[in-house]
């Protein structure tokens, strides 16, 4: 029940949103892409004894977070991982009904805040990947392998 929730608390229970769409894309051990939204990621597991999850938009241009507008993520009451349902009801109906119906998007977000991507810590993989890119060759020459790689972390 939506009542028993406890929104002020439940940001303490998220991830941290990624700061760009491809740091979320390789960090598929705590997000996954959103079935509703391409430019979306929703936190993976829900802390223990908890439903919270953390939903993360990026923009269509450069894929960085969006903290502002219509298009950002949000905290969920429900994760729609494991309550799909309760996910369409509470957290995607009460978005339509607040921010489109009502008009009150500063109220919703207000009570959901939207992550800012300040406390996030990539996956260790990610920073061994990140500094293996800047290995070079005995010329001194960043390598190709090097060079894709640090590309792709970086996206």
């Amino acid at each position: 029940d939506l009542a028993r929730l406890d929104l002020s608390r439940a940001r303490y229970q998220l991830e941290p949103c990624p700061c760009t769409w491809g740091q979320a894309w390789m960090d598929q051990s705590r997000f996954v892409w959103s079935s509703d939204s391409r430019l979306c990621f929703v936190q993976r597991l829900s802390k223990e004894g908890t439903s919270y999850a953390q939903r993360c938009c990026y923009g269509d241009d450069k894929g960085a977070l969006v903290t502002y507008g219509g298009n950002r993520g949000t905290m969920l009451c429900y994760n729609p991982q494991r309550y799909p349902e309760l996910y369409n009801t509470y957290d995607l109906g009460f978005k339509e009904a607040c921010c489109g119906v009502a008009n009150m998007p500063a109220l919703f977000y207000a009570r959901r805040p939207t992550d800012d991507c300040g406390a996030y810590q990539p996956p260790a993989l990610m920073v061994l990947l990140s500094e293996a890119a800047v290995e070079t060759q005995p010329t001194n020459q960043p390598t190709n392998q090097g060079i894709l790689i640090n590309m792709c972390v970086n996206v």
